[in-house]
């Protein structure tokens, strides 16, 4: 858990990410995964992948 938001995805291989509600299979490219600000979340990769993650302050998704 932190306090950004992450946009995460694979650049190659798939990955999965786990919140308290529920769980999803990420495959590269295709599908990024949106983890909001302090949501408890892991992420486990099954296959070698290349990792790419963008953290968002909060203050910058309130002014939008």
């Amino acid at each position: 858990m932190h306090r950004e938001a992450q946009l995460v995805f694979a650049a190659e291989g798939v990955m999965q990410v786990t919140t308290p509600k529920g769980r999803w299979l990420v495959p590269a490219p295709a599908r990024p995964s949106w983890v909001p600000p302090r949501l408890e979340h892991a992420i486990d990769a099954l296959s070698d992948i290349e990792l790419r993650t963008l953290y968002v302050e909060p203050s910058w998704l309130q002014a939008m």
